[in-house]
């Protein structure tokens, strides 16, 4: 992703954008939480509850998906675009 392989990266690892995103977000929050001493604090309803495991199922199912897929890791040099 930081070579500049945009695609290749999003094949390789589908979750590096959205994953690189939420690093920004923490890192954001951290920061201002560190400098004003205030918090951003979170509290989930039963119904963001419930998103939060569905997407916490569709990571594991991801990352199924990736060890099925292990031969993309394997391969060496750089993909054709």
């Amino acid at each position: 992703m930081t070579a500049g392989h945009s695609a290749a990266a999003a094949r390789y690892d589908p979750i590096a954008f959205p994953l690189a995103a939420g690093i920004l977000v923490l890192l954001t929050r951290a920061a201002v939480g560190w400098t004003t001493g205030r918090w951003l604090a979170v509290h989930l309803s039963p119904t963001a509850r419930r998103v939060l495991v569905v997407g916490i199922a569709a990571v594991i199912a991801l990352e199924i998906r990736q060890q099925l897929h292990s031969d993309l890791l394997m391969q060496t040099g750089t993909p054709a675009p």
